[in-house]
């Protein structure tokens, strides 16, 4: 569950990250997507044990709204975050957990960075970051909320040519493991259908 949620977190975060003016003036077509989908390869560098573990899988992000974030192999789920609850389907075993945003505070912090990541205002992020800008393209993000930087020691962004998303998000964990996660086929503002958000997804 803890590699789900720091995954969801850097997720939601990583779409849309304004810092200094220069860049916030570059990142300005983000503040008019809406919807963004792509595939992913998430692969997770587990450093004691000396392994990876790939996952691939698809991603819907809704602009102050949900999530949807599903893993095709080597297990498929589904989860979806809104603003009331986290919802986590195995499409194995047919089991559906949900998770109220009130009994579980991390949930919150989750929604933050929906509107945080997504609005455009640096002030905001450089609350959670020390924002360094590696190349045009590249940032590198240290950590300043206490709850994150006990898991992350930099988080660095790839954006794309057009800064209408991100290409690639690298993370360096405090206990030495590293998580990449890698966009492809990314379409800005699809229409979808309605049915993508319901858990158990219709057959």
């Amino acid at each position: 569950m803890r590699t789900l949620i720091l995954t969801v977190f850097f997720l939601l975060l990583c779409v849309s990250l304004p810092a200094a003016q220069p860049l916030a003036e570059r990142l300005a077509p983000l503040k008019k997507v809406k919807v963004t989908t792509a595939d992913y390869t998430q692969i997770r560098t587990i450093a004691d044990l000396e392994m990876q573990v790939t996952i691939q899988g698809s991603m819907i992000y809704e602009k102050d709204g949900r999530l949807r974030w599903q893993a095709d192999s080597p297990v498929r789920t589904i989860t979806i975050i809104g603003q009331e609850s986290l919802q986590n389907y195995d499409c194995e075993t047919k089991k559906l957990i949900t998770l109220d945003a009130k009994k579980f505070p991390w949930l919150k912090l989750i929604r933050e960075c929906f509107t945080d990541s997504f609005t455009g205002d640096p002030e905001k992020l450089q609350k959670r970051f020390q924002i360094k800008e590696i190349t045009p393209h590249i940032l590198e993000l240290k950590p300043a909320d206490p709850l994150l930087a006990d898991w992350v020691r930099t988080l660095q962004l790839t954006f794309r040519q057009d800064f209408t998303a991100v290409e690639k998000v690298e993370i360096q964990e405090k206990s030495g493991d590293k998580l990449e996660i890698l966009y492809r086929n990314i379409k800005i503002d699809p229409v979808l259908p309605e049915t993508l958000w319901k858990l158990p997804p219709e057959q």
